[in-house]
């Protein structure tokens, strides 16, 4: 059997040291503690990276967000602008629309007057109406007897067959006649109802009427006159003023007509007289011709100061 020589040197020595790792042991364990850190680290700059490309997509909305709302700004901006100028159109329209409420209270208070006593003739109306229903029931247990009787009179004798149907006849003639009445004033009672409407929407502007009638008349003599002309062209109202040193009219809106009144009348006070004209052709109701001359009247002409 061939030996082969130890070359190992100082193999003494290593059979006595062989407690103690080696190198290339603690080389490994370096690497080992080494690819651990560098997956912790990887491990956490994903999770990093997931984290900012969450806070880079939130950023990316409430950038939106800042650009929907700059627009949603501008729009309000436009609206409050709109806004402020209708409400100065409307302050022009102020003074016209105060006078026109203190008109129709005095309007609602006298007709407030005008329905109680209607009321009363309406109740009374009802209550002839009832006694009429009561009548009618009173007609139709009459004819509920006559029918009772006719029936036993032909059960009771064929001989008075004849007669009796002859009063039968007669009978359904009177209640026909009865009912046509009935209906005649039950049409009456209907007229009458629209008829107290018709006076009851009437009642104020006669009231109206009737404070002009009991004042002296009104007259332009020694008064300044003005003279306003309404007229109405494809669905627009056209106004046109005359002032006392004017040979002509001139055209104007409705906001600067009441300009020019409320000079006047500041300037002439109880001596200016306002003439309204309304053509042939003019285009207006009656009603709206009213409500035109009645506001301009008593908010400028004298005979409505106080």
């Amino acid at each position: 059997m061939t030996m082969f020589p130890d070359l190992r040197v100082h193999r003494v020595g290593v059979r006595e040291e062989g407690f103690w790792p080696s190198f290339t042991d603690i080389m490994m364990v370096i690497v080992m503690i080494f690819l651990m850190a560098m997956l912790g680290l990887l491990l956490r700059n994903m999770d990093l990276v997931g984290k900012l490309q969450a806070a880079l997509h939130e950023a990316q909305q409430a950038a939106q967000k800042i650009k929907r709302t700059s627009s949603a700004n501008q729009d309000l901006s436009s609206r409050l602008a709109q806004s402020e100028h209708d409400l100065e159109m409307m302050r022009a329209q102020l003074m016209d629309v105060s006078a026109q409420r203190k008109a129709v209270e005095a309007r609602l208070a006298a007709a407030q007057q005008a329905e109680a006593s209607w009321r009363q003739k309406a109740e009374q109306l009802q209550r002839n109406y009832q006694q009429l229903q009561g009548e009618k029931q009173s007609l139709d247990d009459t004819l509920t007897t006559l029918r009772a009787q006719l029936e036993q009179n032909r059960l009771a004798a064929e001989a008075q067959s004849r007669q009796a149907a002859e009063q039968l006849k007669q009978a359904r003639q009177q209640l026909q006649q009865q009912g046509v009445d009935l209906a005649k004033l039950r049409a009456a009672l209907a007229e009458q109802d629209t008829a107290n409407r018709l006076l009851r929407d009437d009642y104020s502007e006669l009231a109206a009427k009737y404070q002009r009638l009991i004042r002296p008349a009104r007259s332009s003599l020694g008064k300044v006159v003005v003279t306003v002309r309404y007229l109405r062209r494809d669905g627009k109202l056209k106004i046109a003023i005359q002032p006392p040193d004017s040979k002509g009219f001139i055209d104007v809106d409705s906001v600067r007509l009441h300009q020019m009144l409320s000079q006047l009348k500041q300037k002439l006070g109880r001596k200016l007289y306002v003439r309204i004209l309304f053509p042939r052709d003019s285009g207006l109701s009656y009603n709206e011709a009213w409500r035109i001359t009645e506001s301009l009247l008593r908010l400028y002409d004298y005979y409505y100061q106080e």
